[in-house]
Order: C-alpha cells, then sequence, then structure tokens
C-alpha cells in the first residue's frame, strides 16, 4: 500500500525558509510593506496571504514558498 504525500503548506514552507536563509518574520514584513502580525498569521498558518503578498513571498523566497502553496486546502 503506498501513501500518497501531500506537498507542505505555504505556512510550513515559509517558515521552514526563514529558518534556513537565517530570516525573521519582521524581515519578510519590512520587505513586503506588511505587518509583523500578518507575517506571524502566515507562519503559524492561522492567515492566508492576500494574492498580492503571496506572490511577494513567492519573490522573497526565491520561489521556494509558491503562490499555490496558499491555495485550494492549504492553510
Amino acid at each position: 500500500m503506498t501513501q500518497n504525500k501531500t506537498e507542505p503548506t505555504g505556512a510550513v514552507r515559509l517558515e521552514a525558509w526563514l529558518a534556513g536563509a537565517g530570516k525573521s518574520q519582521g524581515w519578510l514584513a519590512d520587505t513586503l510593506g506588511v505587518s509583523r502580525q500578518a507575517v506571524n498569521g502566515w507562519v503559524r498558518g492561522t492567515r492566508r496571504p492576500t494574492i498580492e503578498a503571496a506572490i511577494g513571498i513567492r519573490d522573497a523566497t526565491g520561489g521556494v514558498v509558491t503562490v499555490e502553496s496558499w491555495v485550494g486546502g492549504a492553510k
């Protein structure tokens, strides 16, 4: 029996990227021009970014955190 592997959510990818890149949530907030609270909600998975913010996240992470990782059933 094989298990279906699901892609990590945007929140999981973003948290991992920030840690791996040595960047803070504050850095991302400043880079995107959003509040630190917004970024914290994205990382915790309690909020989703707007499409504009998701595009900014994609660009800031060099495409590691995709826009698609925030849509659908993902948080």
